[in-house]
């Protein structure tokens, strides 16, 4: 849907830079300069602000649906939980994949 016919804008638009922009944008401007735009009229402010707070809503609930409860546990148990599921790598070798573990979290997050 079209929800800024001055700039042709979609609402989909708007959803995927609350999702996946830099800077997380939380208002119309920040929205339109995302997108490298700006405001013309005005008359869509209303409906991007109401875009941006169902995204923001959408991604705080789905993300603990997602991993489950949080369940606070012993740090050697966190520890030893860690190194099952990564083995036991070193700060220095997270740190040389980073990009490339960014890269699949993003991927899994276009999944969802």
């Amino acid at each position: 849907m079209i929800v800024c016919s001055c700039n042709v804008l979609s609402d989909h638009d708007v959803r995927h830079a609350v999702n996946f922009a830099d800077n997380s944008p939380r208002n119309a401007k920040e929205i339109y300069g995302c997108l490298g735009c700006s405001v013309e009229c005005g008359r869509c402010v209303r409906t991007i602000r109401g875009l941006i707070d169902e995204a923001l809503a959408s991604c705080d609930s789905s993300s603990w649906k997602s991993f489950g409860s949080p369940v606070l546990t012993p740090e050697k148990k966190l520890i030893e939980s860690v190194h099952a599921e990564v083995g036991p790598r070193t700060i220095a070798e997270f740190e040389a994949d980073r990009e490339g573990i960014l890269l699949c979290l993003l991927e899994l997050r276009t999944l969802t």
